[in-house]
Order: C-alpha cells, then sequence, then structure tokens
C-alpha cells in the first residue's frame, strides 16, 4: 500500500534528477559550444615598429648625403582578431614621398623594407612614417630625425 507521503517523495526525487540531468546536458551543451568558439580573452591591437636595415631597433640613419638612400623595415603584427587592410606612408618634413599597402589576416605579422632617398636640399628631416587601418587601429605615427648635408664636391 503506498501512503500519499512515499508518493510526495517520489515526485520530488524524480523532479529532481530530471532537473540535475537537465543542468548536466546544459553544461556539456556550453563546454562544447566554448571549445569550438572560444571567447576572445585580449583586446584588439595592432604592432607597428620601424626597424633598421639590419631589421633591428638600434642602427637608424641620422645623416644621409642630398640624395642617398636608405634603408629601413616596416613591421606590423595584427591582433585585431580579423583581417586588416593596412596603408602606410613616409614623409620628409610633412610631404609624403611614398605610400603601399597591405593586408593581414588576423594573428599575422608582416616586414617590409623602405627606402629612404634623402631629399636635395641640406637640413634637419623629420622622417614620419604612419600606418593607419580600420577605425579600430585609426593612425600611427612613428618618426626619424635625419640631417641631410652638403653635397661633398
Amino acid at each position: 500500500m503506498t501512503t500519499s507521503h512515499s508518493t510526495d517523495r517520489e515526485t520530488i526525487t524524480s523532479a529532481l534528477t530530471i532537473g540535475l540531468a537537465a543542468v548536466l546536458i546544459l553544461s556539456v551543451v556550453g563546454v562544447i559550444a566554448l571549445a569550438a568558439a572560444p571567447p576572445t580573452t585580449t583586446e584588439p591591437t595592432t604592432e607597428f615598429a620601424l626597424l633598421d636595415g639590419n631589421r633591428s631597433a638600434a642602427d637608424y640613419p641620422t645623416e644621409l648625403a642630398p640624395g642617398e638612400p636608405s634603408e629601413v623595415w616596416v613591421e606590423i603584427a595584427n591582433h585585431e582578431h580579423q583581417p586588416i587592410a593596412y596603408d602606410v606612408a613616409v614623409a620628409w618634413n610633412g610631404t609624403v614621398t611614398q605610400t603601399f599597402g597591405t593586408t593581414l589576416s588576423a594573428g599575422a605579422k608582416g616586414q617590409r623594407p623602405t627606402r629612404l632617398v634623402a631629399p636635395s636640399d641640406p637640413g634637419l628631416y623629420n622622417v614620419t612614417v604612419s600606418l593607419t587601418g580600420n577605425a579600430s587601429v585609426g593612425t600611427m605615427t612613428t618618426r626619424l630625425y635625419v640631417e641631410v648635408g652638403e653635397e661633398e664636391s
């Protein structure tokens, strides 16, 4: 003979079992979803650097003769979590002398040699290298100061 008290207990036990099974199933589904598409754990950023001809940050050109060429390397690392099209501009005292573009996939890093040719007029020049990308990247600028000396006779 079953009493109402034991029927209530069986109903509560069944409800708890079903509830725990549902929580377990939802937890497994959540873990699988996180494993398949983990959340982004870092803020999106772009690294931008100007390197010397030896691909280090030690021996930038500081003195050139008029028309003398020198080489620097532009390095970009894309940590924006999406492909980004970057544009680079090189300017001597505000006058753009060259531009180029590159597209990097998410997580990619690229280096490109860039030839600097000193202007024909002597003087101290502010050489800026600017990087632009999408709205999250904005514009980044780095600079060198180069003394262009008198032409030797």
